[in-house]
């Protein structure tokens, strides 16, 4: 049993890394909407960055273990569902991607309360609107509430 349950949270984080990368490669669509998720994930980098200081030359390696430990983060989260869950026959991925979308989701709510101190009601607007979709897209991948 134990081993099943390792295998299932192995799986979360690899979809949840998966889905935090894409997040982030929408970065490069030409479609502004899709770009904010990995802004997103660039400005709470930032964020980490500033409070323990530069990371210099070694930019890329570090971006790439916060991805990484978004996708443990997210991992965890999914595990969460799987636990609180009755219904089983869902597939497997959902719970990672469910995951990813909440933690991702998470960081753009915290972001949100960031902004609205700082700046004007637009950029509250749309960083809020952006975790709410995340939040939706993860409800969607667990169907909840049907």
């Amino acid at each position: 049993m134990l081993d099943v349950r390792r295998r299932a949270f192995v799986r979360d984080v690899a979809v949840c890394v998966a889905v935090v990368v894409a997040l982030y490669a929408l970065m490069r669509v030409p479609f502004q909407p899709l770009q904010i998720p990995g802004y997103l994930l660039v400005v709470g980098f930032d964020w980490l960055e500033f409070a323990l200081g530069s990371t210099g030359e070694r930019y890329p390696f570090w971006f790439g273990a916060y991805l990484l430990g978004l996708g443990v983060v997210g991992g965890l989260v999914a595990r969460l569902f799987r636990t609180l869950t009755v219904r089983t026959e869902r597939s497997g991925w959902r719970f990672g991607a469910a995951g990813a979308c909440v933690v991702v989701g998470l960081g753009a709510l915290a972001f949100t309360l960031f902004v609205s101190v700082h700046a004007g009601i637009t950029s509250v607007l749309i960083t809020g609107g952006t975790a709410l979709a995340l939040f939706a897209a993860a409800g969607l991948l667990l169907r909840i509430g049907a």
